[in-house]
């Protein structure tokens, strides 16, 4: 996936150099520095991107502290689990797993989640508002602490990151995937 994007952004880079040469001969004296300039901090942009906080698929079985990203297995200090028939995840390991920034203010029991593709999610302990870039969203549950981890549920995860979830009833797996990134 990364790879895809990097020939996506390279191809982008290359389509618009080859469309834009004509016109390089029809600018007065002058402009042909500003227009390369630009191509330059293109260049730069694509080169100095961060591909590492991106991923195809994570999954993480009810019950069990082991996290799948794109194959690579992870160990978590805490298990999804299933309460009040409901799918609860540990957000604060898969936000990181997902390439997200998560920070805890204790003072009012909030959670700010800044996610790979830059959106912004918050929401407190013992509420069911959660906000998504200054969008309110309520929850039909509201997420709790247990053993020092903020639980939320799946699809509050998923609407929140921007993720696809699919459930495995046979092996009570969580799939989640990222189809903006792939």
């Amino acid at each position: 996936m990364k790879r895809k994007i990097s020939c996506l952004l390279t191809a982008l880079l290359l389509a618009v150099s080859i469309v834009s040469l004509p016109a390089y001969a029809a600018q007065p004296a002058g402009t042909f520095a500003v227009q390369e300039d630009f191509y330059r901090q293109l260049a730069g942009l694509v080169g100095n991107q961060d591909y590492s906080k991106f991923f195809d698929e994570m999954e993480l079985r009810i019950g069990s502290e082991i996290l799948a990203v794109d194959g690579e297995t992870q160990i978590l200090d805490a298990a999804p689990e299933i309460r009040n028939d409901r799918t609860m995840l540990p957000i604060g390991l898969v936000a990181r797993a997902a390439g997200a920034d998560v920070a805890w203010e204790p003072s009012t029991a909030t959670v700010r989640i800044e996610s790979a593709s830059g959106d912004t999610v918050s929401f407190s302990i013992g509420s069911s508002a959660m906000t998504i870039n200054d969008q309110s969203v309520q929850m039909d549950v509201t997420p709790y602490i247990k053993q020092d981890r903020t639980y939320m549920p799946i699809w509050a995860v998923a609407d929140a990151l921007e993720l696809d979830v699919d459930w495995i009833g046979e092996t009570r797996t969580v799939r989640l995937t990222a189809p903006y990134q792939s």
